[in-house]
């Protein structure tokens, strides 16, 4: 009877995981069609000189796209292990990008406070369609 109940409670535990990960995939994750695919074009300005940048330019390269908030308190958090990432890769391929949707001077406030090397950014509120990403 043990055995029983332990394998049922295995089989629910598994459809339920397996309804968890369809689900979560459904609502957040990319189709994969787009696996594989270049990235739409996404235009962004830095915020150490408010110069222009787009994603074009790091073509050939693995882009990390990591979109934040100042108010992220896990965003905050995993800044530092962003930076390591960034540190150890630097020059190798990768190319680590924080992209947020508040202003330079809110952004500038954070960046004079921290001493990270990713590419901090930020985007400008005309003609962004962040849905795409």
């Amino acid at each position: 009877m043990v055995g029983a109940v332990g394998s049922l409670l295995v089989i629910v535990a598994a459809a339920f995981s397996f309804y968890i990960v369809t689900y979560i995939q459904g609502v957040n994750a990319a189709p994969l069609e787009y696996v594989g695919q270049k990235s739409p074009p996404l235009t962004f300005r830095y915020v150490s000189d408010d110069s222009q940048g787009q994603l074009e330019q790091f073509e050939g390269n693995v882009i990390l796209l990591d979109y934040w908030a100042t108010w992220c308190i896990p965003c905050l958090k995993e800044m530092p292990d962003l930076d390591k990432l960034t540190n150890k890769y630097q020059g190798k391929g990768l190319v680590l990008i924080c992209v947020s949707d508040k202003s330079k001077e809110q952004l500038q406030v954070y960046a004079d406070t921290t001493a990270f090397n990713m590419i901090r950014a930020y985007l400008p509120k005309e003609g962004i369609d962040q849905r795409r990403f």
